[in-house]
């Protein structure tokens, strides 16, 4: 065949690593040192990459001088400030470690991102907390509330009282949508009547007596509730020691509740203030706005409609269509949940007890 000869490749000796090794420690080409050796530029590499993996030649990482490494005084900052912060963006948190690390380089914003996600935290939408939620005297009512439920009787039958409303604004907060556009949902156009229920539950009778009001809760009407409600519980529970617990809300006058429920085995109770975890019904409402919300969007082109019936029928329909719904959620409270409910609160009571924020 026509053409020169190929090329001899040699066996690699310890010579020529050793070759590699100083050209490439001087500076030099070390895939020329290699052509004079009848090396290929495959081999050139694969005897680099043994001279690193062995520890012979040190290779700079990518950034060189000015990479920033993580250490754990450094990440414990972070986190701290993100504790404090959590509303703060990452240029708002990279500005606070470079006040905290002086002249020293900080990660940049990508990495800081990355090392948060890392650490489980990450961007979401945010609760607020009052500023008095978790103040000393906020605390200490926490603690003598608990001190006081812990050292009732076991027999004592605890009955929680409280009242919520919806009305056809009442809607799941998220839906869902193709990435990268968002996801609408058509409401009504018009603001919608509320409907009002008042209600009384127990961790072992479950829910024990609402009533359904169309009008703006006053004192005056959960007075009248609470009247019909301590009918209810003498007629059902007549020796049963009773203990009606309710929250600080202004509507809640304690002069009329303690007139109410006078004493003996007739008692009652107010939370601590900004402490509605330690309310079950609170978890009650939650499950029964839950269910509320699934009969409204079953409903939701029957709820549009409205908008179009004659003036003066629109605040009837709404009305039936909020009453309609709430029929098959009220079961919702059911024995089982409103103890589960409970047992939920309980594992509030070791934070109270030691005085520390509950967020």
């Amino acid at each position: 065949m026509a053409g020169a000869d190929p090329v001899h490749r040699r066996p690699t000796k310890q010579s020529d690593v050793d070759a590699i090794f100083n050209a490439w420690r001087a500076g030099s080409n070390v895939f020329a040192v290699g052509d004079a050796l009848l090396m290929s530029p495959r081999v050139v590499s694969r005897i680099q990459s043994k001279l690193v993996n062995g520890g012979r030649f040190e290779v700079k990482r990518r950034g060189g001088a000015r990479r920033t490494l993580w250490d754990p005084a450094l990440v414990q900052v972070l986190l701290d400030e993100v504790d404090e912060h959590a509303d703060f963006t990452l240029a708002e948190l990279r500005t606070r470690l470079e006040v905290r690390f002086p002249g020293r380089p900080i990660p940049a914003l990508s990495t800081m991102w990355k090392k948060l996600d890392g650490e489980l935290i990450t961007l979401k939408k945010s609760s607020p907390s009052p500023q008095q939620r978790n103040t000393p005297e906020t605390k200490e009512a926490r603690f003598q509330y608990v001190i006081a439920m812990t050292a009732e009787a076991p027999d004592t039958v605890l009955v929680y009282y409280d009242e919520t409303g919806y009305s056809l604004f009442t809607k799941r907060t998220q839906a869902r949508s193709r990435r990268g556009s968002p996801a609408h949902v058509v409401t009504p156009v018009a603001q919608s009547n509320v409907v009002n229920i008042l209600a009384a539950v127990s961790p072992i009778y479950g829910l024990i007596y609402h009533e359904i009001a169309e009008q703006t809760v006053t004192a005056e009407r959960v007075l009248d509730y609470l009247q019909h409600l301590r009918a209810q519980l003498d007629e059902r529970f007549p020796a049963a020691n009773l203990l009606l617990i309710l929250d600080n809300a202004r509507i809640h006058r304690p002069q009329d509740v303690h007139t109410l429920f006078n004493g003996g085995n007739r008692r009652a109770r107010f939370l601590p203030q900004y402490s509605p975890f330690l309310n079950p019904i609170e978890e009650a409402f939650n499950g029964l706005k839950m269910q509320v919300k699934h009969e409204l969007r079953m409903r939701h082109e029957e709820i549009l409609g409205i908008q179009h019936l004659p003036w003066g029928q629109k605040s009837i329909r709404r009305r039936e269509i909020l009453r309609e719904c709430l029929v098959p959620s009220i079961p919702q409270i059911t024995v089982e949940k409103c103890g589960a409910y409970y047992a939920h609160c309980l594992t509030f009571y070791p934070a109270c007890l030691g005085h520390q924020d509950i967020l």
